[in-house]
């Protein structure tokens, strides 16, 4: 007989033997009686086919296995033995080992799990049932707390108290709630648990942690992480590779709460190669458990129909779950606060199979009988508390807005302008979002209500309600980034006339956290004071004067300010109020305070020959100063990065941009001062109001008695200047007034400045423009804008050339003897870094866009699509959503006339596999190779950003990984990030700020002019 058969059977008798009725009871150390140790089995004598493989294996239930026979040609079922579990085909010894020598014991009950007791990972797989303890103080968990070689510490323990059920509906467990001040002391609190292996084996332990935590399995440190500050974590942003034992394995948390933010984590297990893991069991260190009611993630959305709402349901198993888990009996009662009877409003099951999955889904019909507080009290299996669902009817007024919804798709078909489209549905949606979360403010949805149903009644008699509408009028447009309504009020002034005279337009940008109507109150000098209800001072607005200027507040996608989405807002607002309103284009201006003040700053230097001036209010400019810039280390690329975000170095912009500067003197007015100084030093029209005994609050002070507005309207930038100044570090910001930049030049040596300059005088008496130049490859110049009339002749760099006659367009090459050529038309840009395609990674933001994950590889698709949500919205602070789809659903219409951001390598992508011999990134087994070098590990991630193969106005951008670590790992990239990035688990020591700091990277930097 040969060696391999006799080993295929000794293997069948090693099952036989271990899961056998006869067999001995597990040892107590928790050694499984494994299926393939020893045993006996019966020869086999058939000849007949085979039904499996020789050595497979599989469990009948829980005690019993069933091993394939030596011929292949059966299942023979053996019987596990006393406190063993059959678990993926071997029998396992649900003995908990006992503790490290040195460490404390563990919580529950000694001795082996009761296998009742176990629960399957269902659903995402996160750990959220356990045993827990706490808050307690440092000294009771000094036995918990690995020592330097990894296992338990050995000092003495305080009593730590009982353990208790910690059951969270969620993943994401809170160890230690928040907390009043505690001083310097941090608090504590354990959590402990089982997990259940078949087998010895690999995993990858993921986890999300707020505050601080340690891991450990089987007493050794899996996992320490110190997040202090409250930020919410990512999921699976920390990933350790730990090893499972076969049996129980006892994981312990030791949460730290640093300060009063909530501590807790998301913790789950994956095999090394992140594919989910569904034999493995958890059970919570108590006796008692968790109730599936407990467990259950409840959401509700409630949706306004005639006479109610019609709330849906999903009910879903995030983690933990029944391993044999029932269809659950729901039952629903509406009740109100008028102490009527309760009365049932649904019944009915929800499938096990769907409650394990996606969720199980259900619409619950309520219909009050009369206006009032009501709740709904919804059960779900056999929990004793209900979830309870508020609700407020408004009757009449309910019905009135449910009404105006139906109207919103005759509007869509009108011919009415699309601003006027946007702006109805956006008022109309305000309305049935305030009704669905139960606004409590009845006055302000009455009135606006009954300024809804007037512009309704005018869009069915065909004629457009906002072109006369006066006061504030509440707007919206459809973003061409992400689609959605973009809101933006306005006030019309009772002046204005459709046909009458045009009127100056003043955008007023908002502070950090204010909705944009407290930024239209705030520059008539109506600000709200520092204990007033910010969402309430929105809704109720004064009275404004009619000071003869249109005043417009972006919304800036929320917190955006003048990083990429803000800016785009207010270029998109300005546009549409011109489009609505009759507008004077050269006394277009802006102002704002705080986060608002440095967009007063940043904007119009961008965009010089846009505004006529501008007041910025306690801004803060001084980016090279900013705390998260200043005394951290900087890469090379960040050095640039930091040059071309600088908006002092954007300052020779401002020659015909009045500015008018507020800031207080006990807020560090050396923030403006940067801009201000710079203005002085170049002869520039700069007023400094520094207000020595104000703190940030100088907006009462600048904006009294709306005087800043009467400032901002009576100027007016100049037509065609005969002198025109243009500095950018970027090639999106490449023209002003007469003078437009085509393409830069590399400058010799390795300077971080990397700035465009053109100096441009147009000396009308003698015919000539002089131009000088710096780091410009080409340059276009408007005769015709320039105020030229007939023959033209250039003086450029020194060196004189002849130009086409005025009014045309002379374009203009650098050669490459450092001379000067002219071009009959606009010298070619294909592969070219280009206006609007050039660059950095967050340039993408300012570009329509669809977002698209792999779902090709069963490993990569959870993290590809976790990190495609992430950058649906690219900053927590800004409150846009770009659509989202899996690879298999994107047809040809989507890959152009919009931007692609693909989410995984080309074996998990097909999308990024379409494109990925044009992209300069090649992935090979187990490395990334981009610009030569190569890159190796399963950790490995790129990201970088890249013209579009089939449409060159567009991106593609990549953020992909070796495998699917390095793509979570993208998450954690700076704000200021150059072209592209390569990192690995380095990159998740931080998330979000400026720069890297102290995460490291591979290896990154910026293409070439060519792309290269």
């Amino acid at each position: 007989m040969g060696l391999e058969r006799r080993l295929e059977i000794a293997a069948v008798v090693g099952l036989a033997m271990a899961c056998g009725r006869s067999a001995p009871p597990p040892s107590s150390t928790g050694g499984g009686a494994t299926a393939l140790a020893a045993g006996t089995a019966r020869a086999a004598t058939s000849t007949g086919p085979r039904v499996c493989t020789p050595a497979d294996a599989r469990c009948a239930d829980d005690a019993t296995a069933e091993v394939c026979s030596a011929d292949g040609q059966r299942y023979e079922r053996v019987a596990c033995g006393v406190g063993a579990l059959c678990l993926e085909g071997r029998c396992v010894a649900l003995a908990v080992p006992p503790p490290t020598p040195g460490a404390p014991a563990r919580p529950g009950p000694a001795g082996a799990l009761d296998p009742r007791r176990l629960q399957a990972l269902r659903g995402d797989g996160w750990l959220n049932a356990w045993g827990a303890a706490g808050p307690l103080p440092a000294g009771a968990i000094a036995a918990y707390v690995p020592a330097a070689g990894g296992a338990a510490g050995t000092g003495a323990v305080e009593a730590v108290g009982p353990w208790m059920p910690r059951c969270e509906a969620g993943g994401f467990v809170t160890a230690l709630p928040r907390a009043e001040p505690q001083g310097t002391q941090p608090r504590y609190a354990l959590l402990g648990g089982y997990l259940v292996s078949g087998k010895r084996r690999r995993v990858a332990l993921l986890a999300g942690i707020r505050g601080g935590a340690r891991v450990l399995v089987n007493d050794a440190l899996a996992a320490a992480v110190s997040r202090p500050g409250g930020e919410a974590p990512f999921k699976d942003e920390t990933i350790a590779d730990i090893e499972l034992q076969e049996g129980v394995n006892p994981v312990l948390v030791v949460a730290e709460q640093q300060d009063q933010a909530p501590a807790g984590l998301w913790l789950r297990v994956r095999d090394p190669d992140g594919r989910a893991l569904p034999d493995l069991l958890f059970a919570p260190a108590v006796a008692e458990g968790c109730p599936i009611a407990e467990l259950l993630q409840i959401r509700s959305t409630p949706r306004p129909v005639q006479g109610g709402f019609s709330v849906e349901i999903s009910a879903r198993l995030p983690g933990v779950a029944p391993r044999q888990p029932a269809d659950l009996a729901y039952r629903a009662e509406l009740r109100g606060e008028g102490g009527e009877a309760p009365r049932e409003i649904a019944a009915g099951r929800l499938e096990a199979r769907d409650l394990a999955g996606a969720g199980a889904a259900t619409e619950l019909p309520a219909s009050p009988p009369k206006a009032g507080k009501y709740e709904i009290a919804l059960w779900i299996g056999e929990g004793e508390a209900p979830a309870r669902i508020p609700l407020v009817f408004r009757g009449d007024l309910h019905d009135r807005i449910v009404a105006l919804e139906a109207q919103l798709a005759g509007v869509e078909a009108s011919g009415v302008p699309a601003g006027s489209k946007a702006s109805f549905a956006h008022h109309v949606r305000t309305l049935a979002r305030a009704l669905a979360a139960g606004q409590p403010d009845a006055s302000w949805l009455r009135a606006r209500t009954a300024d809804a149903e007037k512009i309704a009644a005018a869009l069915a008699r065909g004629e457009d309600p906002y072109r006369a509408k006066t006061g504030v009028v509440f707007r919206a447009y459809r973003s061409k980034l992400d689609g959605e309504l973009s809101p933006y009020p306005v006030f019309i002034p009772p002046s204005y006339r459709p046909d009458g005279p045009a009127l100056p337009l003043v955008i007023a940008f908002h502070g950090l956290d204010n909705p944009p109507e407290i930024a239209l109150r705030t520059v008539i000098g109506e600000a709200p004071d520092k204990d007033t209800d910010r969402a309430w001072a929105a809704r109720h607005l004064p009275a404004f004067p009619d000071q003869r200027a249109i005043l417009a507040a972006p919304s800036g996608y929320g917190n955006a300010g003048q990083r990429p989405l803000g800016e785009h807002d207010v270029l998109a607002v300005i546009d549409e109020v011109k489009a609505h309103y009759r507008i004077d284009p050269r006394r277009i201006s802006i102002t704002g305070y705080s986060m608002g003040g440095t967009v007063a700053f940043v904007v119009p230097l961008h965009y010089p020959d846009l505004f006529s001036a501008s007041a910025p209010l306690c801004g803060y400019p001084n980016l090279k100063s900013w705390d998260s810039v200043r005394g951290v280390r900087h890469a090379p690329w960040e050095d640039r990065l930091i040059e071309q975000r600088a908006i002092v170095n954007y300052v020779e912009n401002g020659l015909h941009l009045p500015l008018h500067v507020v800031h207080g003197g006990l807020d560090g007015p050396e923030r403006s001062r940067v801009i201000v100084d710079r203005y002085r030093e170049l002869g520039y029209r700069v007023d400094f109001d520094l207000q020595e005994e104000l703190d940030h609050n100088v907006w009462d002070h600048g904006y009294e008695e709306g005087r800043m507005i009467t400032w901002l309207t009576a100027r007016r930038r100049p037509e065609a200047p005969a002198r025109v100044r243009l500095v950018t570090g970027e090639l999106r910001y490449a023209s002003s007034y007469w003078v437009r930049l085509l393409a830069t030049r590399e400058p010799p040596g390795d300077d971080a400045k990397r700035f465009a300059e053109i100096d441009a005088r147009w000396v009308k008496a003698e015919g000539k423009v002089e131009v000088t130049t710096r780091g410009v490859g080409a340059l276009a110049l408007d005769l015709g804008a320039m105020g030229a009339r007939g023959a033209v002749r250039a003086v450029v760099d020194g060196r004189e050339l002849a130009l086409p006659e005025a009014p045309a367009v002379a374009y203009l090459v650098a050669t490459d003897g450092g001379g000067w050529a002219t071009a009959a038309e606009e010298p070619p840009s294909a592969g070219k870094k280009r206006p609007g395609v050039s660059g950095p990674l967050d340039d993408i933001q300012r570009h329509p866009q669809l977002i698209v994950y792999g779902t090709q590889d069963a490993a990569q698709t959870e993290a590809n699509r976790q990190v495609a949500e992430h950058f649906a919205s690219y900053d927590t602070w800004a409150a846009a959503r770009f659509p989202v789809k899996p690879d298999a659903e994107v047809g040809e219409e989507d890959l152009r006339g919009r931007s692609l951001v693909l989410i995984g390598g080309p074996a998990s992508n097909r999308t990024t596999a379409l494109f990925a011999a044009e992209l300069p990134v090649r992935f090979e087994p187990g490395a990334i190779v981009l610009r030569g070098k190569r890159h190796e590990g399963d950790g490995v991630g790129v990201s970088l950003i890249y013209p579009h193969p089939r449409d060159p106005a567009e991106y593609v951008v990549l953020h992909a990984g070796v495998g699917f670590r390095g793509t979570l790992y993208s998450r954690h990239l700076p704000r200021l990030a150059p072209d592209y990035l390569v990192y690995d688990a380095r990159l998740t020591v931080q998330k979000s700020g400026n720069l890297l700091d102290r995460r490291v990277a591979l290896d990154g930097g910026f293409f070439d002019d060519a792309w290269r």
